[in-house]
């Protein structure tokens, strides 16, 4: 027989579930998407917020790190970023895996230059981990501002730290020594 204490534990965990991404204890996108950002930008709207800013962060050459040294160090990886991620922002500000090695962090009233300088500090502290392997990052920063498209200037983020990404390759070839038979 099922009690009550039973049921309402199982819905407890269902809803963490639904809420904290297992692996990295972030946030998941449907949390974000659907609780966390409506209310914020609903809080910005009513205390005529600074808006927030969004940074889009994707980990360089994870796909390497998983076929080199397995997955599982992929995972560790992944899971050193996220604390330090959390380490290094406010109780009120939202970060969310995104997708595979994407993380989006929200920040409410926070402008660009800000969050320039919470990336700079993740930097210095990724690059030099516990877990051995240098760790670096592309990013995009985009401010939304009541009124304007959120979906958008999210997209721009992201587009941003593609850029970013494609760059860095594009410097990484042409520096590489061309091989000699």
């Amino acid at each position: 027989m099922v009690t009550f204490f039973g049921v309402t534990k199982i819905f407890k965990r269902l809803k963490e579930i639904a809420i904290k991404d297992y692996l990295t204890g972030l946030y998941t996108r449907y949390y974000f998407f659907e609780e966390w950002l409506p209310m914020e930008m609903e809080r910005q709207k009513r205390k005529n917020g600074k808006g927030i800013s969004f940074l889009i962060i994707d980990l360089d050459d994870f796909k390497t790190i998983n076929d080199k040294y397995s997955h599982r160090m992929g995972d560790k990886l992944l899971k050193y970023v996220a604390s330090e991620i959390i380490k290094n922002i406010r109780k009120t500000d939202c970060a969310v895996r995104f997708g595979g090695d994407e993380i989006l962090i929200a920040f409410p009233d926070t402008d660009k230059k800000t969050v320039e300088n919470i990336v700079k500090r993740l930097e210095k502290k990724l690059i030099f981990n516990p877990v051995g392997l240098p760790i670096e990052f592309s990013y995009g920063i985009e401010t939304w501002k009541p009124g304007e498209n959120v979906e958008g200037v999210v997209q721009n983020a992201d587009l941003q730290m593609y850029a970013l990404k494609n760059l860095k390759k594009q410097k990484r070839v042409l520096t590489e020594e061309p091989e000699v038979d």
